[in-house]
């Protein structure tokens, strides 16, 4: 979580929505104590380095600073929100497709026991994981990054009218946007992909039961 007290804003990152065009454009608002000591604008993994603690995806329940808990009524909270349809297949491309060998948690035990890493054991493993470790990475939901904000001091960008959107609230905010960085486009063949699978029963089906509260929460039309 990025916060910018002089602006009394926090920024909640949920992953694979495009913060890190917004990491960039908060971070000259942030504050030391507030940040990593150290801190870069590229590199692998430069973006938690303007977090509080590092912790680049915390949930609002997890990660505003206990300090600040008095004050939380003045804040205003950010966030960008995606489809679920196209965010839940961007969650398994980037988190579960691939194995990164070293890297543990969610992505080894995934290969552990559906070392296929298809869509659809990916499907199967969420489902059957869930239940008893919600918070496993790339098991929740968008809406959990945002539980406990009250609604009136929730400000949310759709992923999918990024550049207008941002453009519009930003200001609105306190913060300036002169450009927007778009500096982890992957390009169209994701996206192609990610449509095409709007007609598939089963990502739909599956996406319509586990991020209910997201269609619900965030206006998105269930197929």
């Amino acid at each position: 979580m990025m916060i910018l007290p002089e602006l009394r804003l926090a920024f909640v990152h949920i992953y694979k929505t495009g913060g890190t065009s917004l990491t960039l454009l908060l971070a000259p608002h942030t504050w030391p104590r507030f940040r990593q000591q150290e801190t870069r604008l590229s590199g692998n993994g430069f973006q938690g380095t303007w977090h509080f603690k590092g912790q680049q995806h915390s949930k609002f329940s997890n990660g505003f600073p206990p300090g600040l808990k008095d004050d939380m009524h003045e804040y205003r909270f950010l966030a960008v929100v995606r489809d679920p349809y196209t965010w839940s297949h961007s969650v398994y491309k980037e988190f579960f497709s691939t194995d990164y060998e070293a890297v543990t948690g969610s992505n080894f035990l995934f290969g552990q026991v559906k070392p296929g890493r298809s869509l659809e054991e990916f499907h199967a493993f969420a489902r059957a994981f869930k239940p008893g470790h919600p918070d496993m990475y790339g098991l929740d939901t968008q809406t959990s990054f945002l539980d406990g904000i009250p609604k009136d001091q929730l400000h949310l960008v759709r992923f999918e009218n990024y550049d207008e959107e941002v453009r519009d609230l930003l200001p609105k905010l306190g913060v300036n946007v002169e450009s927007l960085p778009h500096s982890l486009d992957r390009g169209d063949a994701k996206r192609v992909e990610a449509e095409k699978l709007r007609n598939n029963p089963e990502h739909v089906a599956f996406c319509n039961e586990f991020y209910a509260e997201d269609f619900e929460n965030f206006g998105y039309e269930k197929r």
